[in-house]
């Protein structure tokens, strides 16, 4: 997937070339238009709005924990360093490149405030009719063998290498086909094999006892981990 680099004043977006010709206007807010059928909407972190009849999701990078109270949205840029914005947007590149399922990245925006500060957003294509895990979970109970793709699917990434930050039950998403996809990929990397997959697991499971907890009337069980790791092993 081609990009290019544009950079004006103390700003820097990286862009599909394929999609996007002009990548200021795609983060303009009077550019993301919107019918009655697809208004933009805030779910978390992420806004969802049309631009040239194509569904998109914003994502701006917020602080998150203790710190985020007092800082908001600034990150420290370091001289030589990739701003995270960017680096997301390069690995869902390689990652959709090497056909695994992420959103399609469209654009990432960083901009400088100062020689040590920065704040950003990345803009990638919807997946049609996804839901997160979460959401599903909250409605209904999973088949065996749609908890078997999700472990698959996680199979998939790890094999490739490919270690998810923060694997949790918000960043699994179901589409309306029922395939799983996995998003939010700040501070993702790619690692050597070694232990930190099992950890990963470990994650997700965390989040996923948290969550019941939670909400007691989420349709999980220590069935439906085990469902999920016969298909991560197969």
């Amino acid at each position: 997937m081609p990009h290019k680099t544009y950079s004006k004043h103390n700003t820097r977006i990286l862009y599909d070339t394929d999609w996007l010709e002009n990548p200021e206007a795609l983060f303009r807010p009077e550019n993301q238009h919107c019918d009655d059928e697809a208004a933009p909407v805030e779910r978390g972190r992420a806004r969802f709005f049309e631009f040239q009849d194509t569904p998109l999701v914003l994502k701006h990078y917020h602080r998150g924990g203790l710190i985020g109270r007092l800082i908001r949205d600034t990150y420290a840029c370091l001289p030589g360093g990739q701003p995270r914005m960017l680096a997301e947007f390069r690995l869902l590149e390689q990652l959709h490149d090497e056909d695994l399922p992420v959103p399609v990245p469209v654009a990432a925006r960083c901009q400088f405030s100062g020689w040590l500060a920065c704040r950003g957003d990345l803009i990638t294509h919807r997946i049609p009719g996804s839901h997160t895990l979460y959401e599903h979970l909250c409605r209904g109970a999973l088949s065996h063998r749609q908890w078997q793709a999700i472990g698959h699917t996680i199979a998939r990434f790890h094999a490739a290498g490919v270690h998810h930050a923060d694997l949790n039950a918000t960043n699994i998403l179901l589409d309306d086909r029922d395939r799983p996809w996995l998003i939010d990929f700040d501070k993702g990397r790619i690692r050597r094999h070694g232990r930190w997959k099992a950890a990963n697991l470990k994650r997700l499971q965390r989040s996923l006892d948290k969550l019941k907890r939670q909400t007691p009337s989420m349709h999980y069980g220590e069935q439906d981990w085990q469902a999920l790791l016969d298909g991560y092993h197969r």
